[in-house]
């Protein structure tokens, strides 16, 4: 019953920023989890990164990546709480 919403910001030189916003079924911002992001090529597992996520704000994490080419990427995100996975996704993005 999370709604996680995540946004991607790339940079001129390449790199992508990563935010994650993550509430509770009531609305309420999620504070305290630990979030792991990753970019993973389609077709090309060796370009995969992993991007640490770090609490910036209630509820809001954050983390980059130094260099994501463009095109086709999957996102993939896990929340855990307490050492256990609470939170798992995988989104088929497309990066300029």
């Amino acid at each position: 019953n999370w709604k996680v919403d995540a946004h991607i910001q790339r940079g001129p030189d390449g790199g992508a920023t990563l935010e994650v916003e993550a509430h509770d079924k009531g609305g309420l911002p999620m504070s305290g989890l630990n979030f792991l992001g990753r970019f993973e090529r389609p077709a090309d597992r060796r370009a995969d990164q992993a991007v640490a996520l770090a609490e910036v704000a209630s509820g809001v994490y954050r983390g980059s990546a130094p260099l994501i080419g463009p095109g086709q990427w999957d996102l993939v995100l896990e929340g855990d709480a307490a050492g256990q996975r609470m939170f798992l996704s995988r989104n088929r993005v497309l990066l300029d």
